[in-house]
């Protein structure tokens, strides 16, 4: 029989009341026969009425096992019977209150039991199936089960209650059994994603296992042995084994290699055999690289051209080659060329956001391009999947080395990391750079990331750059690059762009008749061409529109989230019976300004119903069932063209109004060897007139010999309601016969380096090439020569610029030059010169093209008066006063050149510009005369000073005569009245009035003050 162990470790005091307690003899306290000592201590405590003692059930005492005789104080009672309680098992645990005659004492006492194993979670304490280590005693007795959950070894109970003030405890030592290893479960792997050694994020992590008994609890103290999967790459751990704590768990700590792989820890328990295997750790690059990066924006069209703090979310998300997340609180950093961004974030499983809003700066067309950059790998193909980069197998897209594995666009990936090309974007990166004007290439004056601080922007270096290289220095390296995103998102301007008051594609008018349907297609575009602002709506005005139902195909939640303009469809359906009048308007909301555009609506004309006849000419001339040729002969040059008009005419040969159509027919039109064209060029057999006369363009193509051409109209009123006539093309003669000069536009240019819009620099002159007949020929080779190159005048050669130049004729028999002025006035002319199918030479030559400045000449200025002796005091007289000016060389000025004239006396307006001919006039008023009669009148203009070429050479040199003021020259002068104009100085001071005569102390000819 198994001896339970008890304490004996208790107070002085309290071994003092239990002596006292079981001394004396030994019968039991409910026993009604006490002994001699019990009968002389109730002497002493009892009354003298000689009654035998009482029970005391209501006074506690003690706290033990057992009562009566039998009780044990200190100890507690337990169920089982073994030597040792099972691994999981469960036993009863008692105490007795019992008073001083050890009698179970009836009223109940909390007592409270506590254990070492029940403390550390090892094994637990019930009453009735709720779990507790308070209870309280009945008829002084109280009772829990304790349940081993994991406990080992002894395990020493308590049970404590308070008596009279006084903590009593009574004790018992189980021994619990070791249980046996059932299971082993993987718990965790913290953190569950390592990264690559050396490449800067966790790289390691922690692996926990837990061992379970027989029972399904924890079990401590067992052994275990730890194994990796794999060690590829150097994967380590840091302990071979380890031995389960007082909850059942036993770790080791995985550290990373060098190569990216997934891996299991397992755990083994060797005496019973059992294992397990962890299953939730990675070992990744610890880098995000080029092609798991993107960026997206939470609008791409705020309306942040007119306002500033529009706000736009912009998110990254990156990844690693595996597409897994790289380590939290990754850095990106951000740059814009318009606006203002935050300057970075940090990831949190491989996302981050950062806001833009709208200030200035704002680019120009409203496109503001946002660079994300981060450091990271390059990106590859892995063929082999061993997880690293592997030159010669792997593919590594570059541009710039010979023998690549492929053709690619370099410079990409930009913008969206997408092509812009015919071929893939390269996986070989230069450096980050900002794309403003978004051509997909850098220019200079676009700002780059300088990665490697070189001051330079580096293009790519033809090998695999990332942490992912198998061996360094064979065709890759480890070093980091930086990775890239941007998107572009527009400022909308809150007005859209119209045109001459009209949206793209709004009609100003529409012209309907009743029962029709029309419908056009509208562009809604900001001011720049990009997307009008998120959520724009568009809505019909029809209140002023009579006799037709409008509707719009817009979604009704507006433009949507986009750079690109939105397109819908506006369709009118007339009333059956009426025809639409009044007008419409289309309003355009967006979110902080309505704008409308309005399209007016015409009733179409009624149907022609007066005309009696087709054909052509008008009242006695009218010849009907003719049709009238524009060219005014029938016949046609090779692949030539004419207008074929037909008149509908009343009874009297007059032009009839009201809607018709005709329609023209040939046999080379139907054949598909002639075509005919509207006035707008569009290819139709129809005309439609309202004014009675219909024209139609016919062209030869590559119809010849005869072709007959029927004009017919449908028109009920028609007595007669067809025209022909026919047309003859002779056939191409393919041949040159000659070359003839055709123009040079324009025949005057300005020196190099004066030119204008108004007056060019540069001529095209134009020559054809005909055959017998005066048709033109294509394909003859041409040559094309300038008859000088003084002054640098020259034949523009693509990049180049030279005397003579070798071209073909076009389809229409034209070949061109075109002449680039050179830096002196002259006349040039163009020889062109060419082979007919003799072998014989053909040529011409152009007329006089004139290079001159343009600019007006002292020398060069004339003025005159249509009367010098107007009547003096008749007021608003009128007399016309013309300036004539010609540059150094006489040539006529720029047309459009302004003069400005005052006068001393009278009215005059103020200002002309010249003609064709370098002349303009304007009017002089009589009004107010002075007292002698005589009027001064000014004209200036800006122009250049007058000098004597005395070496021909065009140009003004130290040879050349300029007078200025000295003996030989009058100072101030030329003037308008100044009689001698060899007296004049080319030095000029500046203008004016000189109307001081001398008859009033004025020198003529000279500024006097005053």
């Amino acid at each position: 029989m198994r001896t339970l162990k008890t304490t004996t470790i208790v107070s002085a005091a309290f071994l003092s009341l239990l002596l006292s307690a079981c001394g004396g003899g030994g019968s039991s306290p409910l026993d009604p026969r006490p002994s001699s000592s019990a009968a002389s201590s109730s002497a002493a405590t009892q009354p003298s009425s000689g009654a035998a003692s009482s029970i005391d059930t209501t006074s506690p005492a003690d706290i033990g096992r057992g009562d009566g005789d039998n009780f044990v104080s200190g100890q507690i009672a337990v169920s089982h019977t073994t030597e040792e309680l099972a691994a999981g098992a469960a036993t009863t645990l008692s105490v007795n209150i019992v008073s001083s005659t050890n009698t179970l004492v009836t009223a109940p006492i909390e007592v409270t039991f506590n254990s070492r194993c029940y403390a550390a979670g090892e094994a637990t304490l019930t009453v009735g199936g709720t779990a507790t280590n308070k209870t309280s005693t009945a008829i002084g007795q109280a009772s829990i089960i304790y349940t081993a959950k994991g406990c080992v070894g002894a395990d020493e109970i308590t049970a404590s209650a308070v008596i009279d003030n006084t903590a009593k405890v009574a004790r018992v030592t189980i021994d619990v059994a070791q249980d046996t290893v059932q299971s082993i479960r993987f718990v965790d792997a913290t953190p569950d994603k390592i990264f690559l050694k050396d490449s800067g994020g966790a790289q390691t992590s922690a692996v926990r296992f837990l061992v379970l008994g027989s029972t399904g609890a924890p079990i401590k103290n067992i052994p275990l042995n730890f194994a990796l999967s794999t060690q590829v790459g150097g994967i380590a751990l840091t302990a071979a084994s380890a031995t389960t704590d007082s909850t059942g768990h036993a770790s080791t700590v995985v550290q990373a290699g060098t190569i990216p792989t997934a891996v299991e820890v397992i755990a083994t328990e060797t005496e019973s055999g059992v294992s397990a295997r962890s299953n939730k750790l990675s070992i990744g690059t610890g880098m995000p690289d080029q092609n798991s990066m993107s960026i997206s924006a939470s609008r791409f069209n705020p309306p942040g051209w007119n306002h500033d703090g529009e706000a736009v979310d912009i998110t990254i998300r990156l990844a690693d080659a595996f597409n897994n997340p790289p380590p939290n609180g990754t850095s990106v950093q951000f740059t814009t060329e318009g606006g203002v961004i935050a300057p970075n974030c940090t990831t949190l499983n491989g996302v981050c956001t950062v806001k833009w809003e709208s200030q200035d700066t704002r680019p120009s067309n409203g496109r503001v391009t946002i660079l994300a950059t981060t450091v990271g790998n390059e990106s590859f193909v892995d063929t082999d999947g061993d997880g690293l980069y592997s030159p010669e197998i792997d593919v590594f897209t570059t541009f710039n080395t010979p023998g690549a594995n492929g053709n690619c666009d370099p410079n990409v990936p930009v913008s969206t990391a997408s092509s812009n090309g015919d071929d893939a974007p390269c996986d070989d990166l230069a450096e980050a750079y900002l794309d403003k004007n978004e051509n997909g290439v850098r220019d200079n004056t676009e700002e780059f990331t300088d990665f490697d601080l070189d001051r330079t922007h580096d293009i790519e270096n033809g090998i695999y750059n990332g942490v992912l290289c198998s061996t360094p220095g064979e065709g890759c390296t480890k070093d980091p690059v930086n990775i890239r995103q941007d998107i572009v998102l527009v400022m909308s301007s809150d007005m859209p762009y119209s045109e001459n008051g009209l949206l793209i594609g709004q009609p100003a008018s529409i012209e309907m008749g009743a029962n029709e349907t029309y419908s056009f297609n509208v562009t809604l575009a900001d001011i720049h061409g990009n997307s009008m602002p998120l959520g724009t709506t568009i809505s019909l005005i029809t209140n002023t529109a009579s006799d037709v139902t409008i509707n719009h195909s817009m979604p009704s939640g507006g433009v949507a989230n986009t750079r690109s303009p939105t397109a819908f469809t506006v369709t009118l359906k007339a009333s059956k019976t009426e025809r639409p009048s009044g007008a419409f308007s289309i309003a355009v909301k967006s979110p902080y300004l309505e704008t409308s555009f309005q399209t007016s609506l015409v009733p179409k004309p009624l149907d022609n119903t007066t005309a009696k006849y087709i054909g052509r000419g008008l009242g006695e001339n009218f010849i009907g069932g003719e049709i009238e040729i524009g060219t005014g002969n029938p016949v046609l040059a090779p692949e030539g063209s004419t207008s074929l008009s037909v008149n509908l005419v009343d009874l009297e040969g007059n032009l009839t109004t009201g809607n018709a159509a005709v329609t023209f027919s040939s046999n080379c039109v139907s054949e598909g060897k002639a075509s005919f064209t509207d006035s707008a060029n569009n290819v139709t057999n129809t005309a439609v007139t309202t004014i009675g006369r219909a024209t139609i363009t016919y062209n030869a193509g590559t119809c010849t010999g005869s072709d007959e051409v029927i004009a017919t109209s449908s028109l009920p009123s028609l007595i007669g309601n067809t025209a022909t006539t026919t047309l003859a093309i002779p056939e191409i003669d393919s041949s040159a016969q000659n070359i003839v000069f055709d123009s040079a536009e324009p025949s005057q240019i300005s020196l190099q380096g004066a030119g204008s819009a108004e007056r060019p620099e540069i001529s095209e002159v134009r020559f054809v090439v005909n055959d017998s007949n005066g048709n033109p020929v294509a394909n003859i080779p041409v040559t094309l020569t300038l008859n000088s190159t003084i002054g640098g005048v020259c034949i523009i050669d693509g990049a180049n610029c030279v005397q003579s130049i070798e071209a073909t004729s076009n389809a229409a028999g034209e070949v061109t030059a075109r002449v680039q002025a050179g830096s002196i006035a002259t006349s040039v002319r163009v020889t062109a010169t060419a082979e007919n199918d003799s072998a014989q030479t053909i040529s011409t030559q152009s007329s006089r093209l004139v290079i001159s400045t343009g600019i007006p000449d002292q020398d060069s200025i004339s003025m005159a008066a249509s009367e010098y002796n107007p009547p003096a005091y008749v007021d608003g007289y009128e007399v016309d006063v013309t300036v004539r000016m010609a540059d150094a060389f006489n040539n006529p000025v720029q047309e459009g050149t302004t003069v400005s004239f005052t006068a001393s006396n009278g009215l005059i307006e103020s200002s002309c510009e010249t003609n064709l001919l370098s002349t303009c006039t304007v009017t002089w008023f009589t009004q107010n005369p002075p007292a002698d009669g005589r009027v001064t009148i000014l004209a200036t203009a800006l122009g250049n000073e007058s000098f004597i070429d005395t070496n021909g050479n065009g140009l003004y040199d130290l040879t050349d005569t300029f007078a200025a003021g000295s003996s030989i020259c009058k100072n101030n002068a030329p003037t308008p009245s100044l009689l001698k104009d060899s007296d004049a100085c080319d030095d000029l001071g500046e203008a004016y009035v000189d109307s001081h005569p001398a008859a009033l102390g004025g020198i003529i000819g000279e500024y006097d003050i005053g």
